[in-house]
């Protein structure tokens, strides 16, 4: 099993935030390892929403299929695959630090089962990598998709 947890200010306020991570189809933006996804659910988006994504696997990219587990306008989002080669839970807590700054709590759990195991050594040195320019380039991207306020 993998996890990773990720702390990252961004200055922008928490609802404007929120609207942003909770749409589905914007996750490749700031969620790193998500290479594209959309809503299964006829809209709006709400806790028991199907998804479907195309996860950064060790091979390439995994087509998985996944539920909305929490949405709480404007603190949480949480999803987990349902379908899929791969077991992923995401989630990400917005705190409110001022009226302009917003803190997201990342956390991420990915269970490779059976054969893929074999590869877990090199996903976890991969997000390793990538987790050295996570916060700064997560900052970055948020920031440049909402205009200041």
């Amino acid at each position: 099993m993998i996890e990773l947890q990720e702390i990252v200010v961004v200055d922008r306020p928490r609802a404007a935030v929120f609207d942003l991570v909770s749409r589905i189809d914007r996750l490749p933006l700031w969620l790193p390892g998500i290479r594209q996804a959309s809503l299964l659910s006829p809209p709006p988006i709400s806790t028991g929403s199907a998804i479907r994504l195309a996860v950064d696997g060790p091979t390439g990219p995994v087509d998985a299929e996944g539920e909305v587990t929490e949405l709480s306008a404007p603190g949480r989002l949480a999803f987990r695959t349902t379908k899929a080669p791969v077991e992923l839970a995401a989630a990400v807590d917005l705190l409110e630090r001022s009226a302009s700054s917003t803190e997201l709590r990342l956390s991420a759990r990915l269970v490779l089962p059976g054969m893929l195991r074999f590869a877990e050594g090199m996903v976890r040195k991969r997000i390793e990598q990538e987790r050295a320019t996570l916060a700064t380039d997560l900052r970055r991207t948020i920031e440049d998709a909402i205009p200041p306020a």
